[in-house]
């Protein structure tokens, strides 16, 4: 499956798989982010929660941002939301004011707001939107 595009030549790539040396990386698709390894390789990763390197993509030129990094367009899947309300950082669901997160937009939603695609925890179920259980 081919996950991103190289700049030199427009080729796609897999995911995990290493550019050229000194080759970069012209985007890498919606949930992948461009990673540089510092040797001068670049590879397209996968937005995760397992590694806090790249939960979230950067806005403007895809690299791949760890966890609280401002200017985020997409966060990892799982309990990470997109916090515009604070320079658009991708945060822990578990660790914020937040309950759930919006489907098509990975925002961060208060109880009782928007379409969720899922809520933080068992104290809270997903109906249309994420509200406290009581």
């Amino acid at each position: 499956m081919r996950f991103g595009k190289r700049t030199s030549d427009h080729m796609c790539i897999d995911a995990g798989a290493a550019g050229a040396t000194g080759v970069g990386i012209l985007e890498c698709y919606t949930r992948y982010c461009i990673y540089d390894n510092g040797s001068g390789s670049f590879t397209c990763n996968q937005l995760t929660t397992t590694n806090t390197n790249y939960t979230g993509k950067h806005n403007t030129t895809g690299v791949c941002l760890a966890y609280n990094t401002a200017n985020s367009l997409y966060c990892a899947y799982g309990l990470v939301c997109l916090d515009v309300s604070d320079s658009d950082k991708c945060v822990s669901l578990t660790s914020t004011v937040w309950i759930g997160r919006e489907y098509n937009t990975d925002k961060c939603l208060p109880a009782n707001s928007g379409n969720a695609a899922l809520c933080k925890g068992p104290s809270y179920c997903r109906l249309t939107s994420s509200v406290p259980v009581n």
